[in-house]
């Protein structure tokens, strides 16, 4: 399920304005039961926050959490649908991507 909160203290744009942003709303698609709605996005976060308009939503549900091995920057921890994901977005810089479990 999909959660979010007001994060500044000004106003924000109204919720319904913030839930048409595309992920959010492939997200609000996935938790009415339509599973292919995850496919083909390619998020990769290191914090799993989405920002939208003064408003946060939590995605940490729908991702798994990774430690990537990187090239010149050591190990850093990202939050992804998939690896295929990771790569897309980090290219040749990736040297091994490994799943965390139980988390």
């Amino acid at each position: 399920m999909l959660y979010y909160y007001k994060f500044v203290k000004w106003d924000a744009i109204p919720i319904e304005d913030a839930m048409q942003h595309s992920t959010i709303k492939r997200f609000v698609e996935y938790d009415k039961g339509n599973k292919n709605a995850l496919k083909g996005l390619d998020v990769v976060l290191d914090d799993p926050i989405i920002k939208v308009g003064g408003w946060a939503f939590g995605v940490r549900p729908y991702l798994k959490k990774y430690w990537v091995k990187l090239e010149h920057y050591g190990i850093q921890e990202y939050y992804a649908i998939n690896k295929t994901a990771i790569r897309k977005k980090l290219g040749s810089h990736v040297v091994k991507i490994i799943e965390v479990k139980g988390d």
